[in-house]
């Protein structure tokens, strides 16, 4: 029994010695990595890691963040928000605002691309890149010329267009109406 219990202390011992050795000789391969990456050298070279180093720190903020997610929510539900609480006239603004967005998130998109070397080309750069210029069809005006553009003329195919942007549509007010009327029930019952 003694002759167990020590063997079972020198096994744990053991044990130790080589866990303590195994992260040490990991600590010292990670700084012979951080020593082997040499250093810009070039004035190219600087200038790149800084641009990095700031469009990083620029990504990384929350005040950033912050700004992108609420121009994320516009996106999302300003064009529902146009058509069901805006008339007519103040379509110019929201044009500015969608072209604002546009501007704000290829911003974006260039800084994460300088940012983080993973972001180009990959995933969350398409769909980054398909949303920004899915913005693109709030704008009357790009409208009327993919208008022109695959139907020809102007007169039919703006129609069609606009016809399809009433069936876009038609959901939303499918998930308002179902709520007016559950609002509705509930004053009538209180």
């Amino acid at each position: 029994m003694m002759r167990a219990t020590l063997t079972r202390k020198s096994q744990k011992a053991e044990a130790r010695r080589r866990s303590s050795k195994i992260w040490s000789d990991l600590e010292t391969l990670r700084e012979e990595r951080r020593q082997s990456k040499a250093a810009p050298t070039t004035k190219r070279e600087r200038v790149l890691e800084q641009l990095r180093a700031r469009s990083l720190a620029v990504c990384e903020s929350s005040k950033f963040m912050t700004f992108m997610t609420v121009l994320t929510l516009y996106a999302l539900f300003g064009d529902d928000a146009k058509l069901c609480l805006a008339d007519s006239t103040a379509d110019d603004a929201f044009v500015v605002a969608a072209v604002v967005c546009i501007v704000c998130f290829f911003v974006e998109i260039v800084l994460q691309c300088f940012a983080y070397a993973w972001y180009f080309r990959g995933f969350y750069f398409w769909v980054d890149l398909a949303s920004t210029l899915s913005i693109l069809t709030e704008i009357p005006a790009v409208m009327a010329e993919v208008a022109i553009l695959v139907g020809g003329s102007g007169g039919e195919s703006a129609e069609m267009l606009k016809a399809g942007k009433v069936v876009e549509q038609c959901p939303f007010s499918r998930l308002v109406r179902p709520s007016r009327r559950a609002v509705s029930a509930a004053v009538a019952c209180a």
